[in-house]
């Protein structure tokens, strides 16, 4: 009896097992579909589910946790992303210290422009923060450049 009972025994856990393995890929799967449609914190409900279960089942540190522990961390970083466009306006109205500027500064150079201005053309800037910090560069290059003049000009 016992010869007959444990086959059966792992032929269910075998079945358990490619369950627990389809449930994780079903919500890895729903998870990346979030994440492409831009549903964030779905995204990392999913994933994180599909973490546990295979982190469970086959150890944290595993390679079959390796790629939905990669789309955890991307979803991550998209709910982070989202979650501070939510507070870009939170400064709105505070002085940034530039206020203050002197002849003594050393401003920063056109590289700071440029970087700025090529987070513009890519549109990867596109937040409200990037686009306040970007109008600051471009001022204080101005201000730059008229300093300049104004002095080549007494010359």
């Amino acid at each position: 009896m016992l010869s007959e009972t444990g086959p059966s025994t792992s032929s269910a856990e075998q079945s358990r097992a490619d369950d627990v393995d389809a449930q994780a890929v079903k919500l890895l799967g729903e998870g990346k579909r979030n994440l492409l449609v831009g549903d964030a914190p779905s995204a990392v409900t999913s994933i994180q589910e599909a973490c546990e279960i295979l982190a469970a089942k086959y150890g944290e540190i595993s390679d079959q946790c390796a790629d939905p522990y990669y789309h955890y961390g991307n979803a991550l970083l998209e709910l982070g992303r989202m979650e501070s466009g939510v507070l870009g306006n939170a400064l709105d109205g505070v002085p940034d210290g530039s206020a203050t500027d002197t002849d003594d500064e050393t401003p920063n150079t056109d590289t700071s422009v440029e970087r700025a201005s090529k987070l513009e053309d890519t549109g990867a800037g596109t937040t409200d923060m990037g686009r306040r910090l970007a109008a600051r560069r471009r001022m204080r290059t101005r201000k730059m450049k008229g300093r300049q003049m104004t002095q080549e000009m007494k010359t």
